[in-house]
C-alpha cells in the first residue's frame, strides 16, 4: 500500500500527482490511499487515511463505499482505535514510536501499546 501525502500543494497538482501515482500502484499491483482528502480519494476511486482533524470517519465511509481503505491516525490513544473501528475504519495508525525528525514535537507512544 502506498499513501500519498501533501498537506500544502494546490488541488490541480495533487490531482495530477495522485494520478500518476495511481498509475504505477496499478502498473505494481498495489493500493493507493489519500491522505487527509476523502474527496480527491474518491474522485480517483482509491482509500484514504484520515488524521483527527481531517475530516469525518463515516462521511468518508458514506463517500468512498464499504469496500475502500479508510484508516484513522490514533496518535498514542486506544479510545480513538476504539471509536475509529466503530466508525467504520478499515486499519488504525498509532505513533510516532521513535525519535522523528518529520514531527520532532509529537509525543512519543510506548511500544506496549501494540500488545494492547
Amino acid at each position: 500500500m502506498l499513501q500519498y501525502r501533501d498537506k500544502n500543494g494546490d488541488d490541480s497538482r495533487r490531482l495530477r500527482e495522485a494520478t500518476e501515482l495511481l498509475k504505477l500502484c496499478e502498473r505494481y499491483k498495489t493500493r493507493l490511499i489519500i491522505n487527509d482528502d476523502a474527496e480527491l480519494a474518491a474522485r480517483l476511486g482509491v482509500g484514504v487515511h484520515l488524521g483527527q482533524t481531517d475530516g469525518s470517519l463515516p462521511d468518508a465511509r458514506a463517500l468512498l463505499g464499504h469496500k475502500a481503505i479508510v484508516g484513522a491516525t490514533c496518535h498514542g490513544q486506544l479510545e480513538l482505535a476504539e471509536q475509529a473501528k466503530a466508525d467504520g475504519a478499515t486499519y488504525v495508525a498509532f505513533g510516532r514510536f521513535f525519535t522523528s525528525q518529520t514531527k520532532p514535537g509529537a509525543p512519543a507512544v510506548p511500544l506496549d501499546l501494540i500488545a494492547q
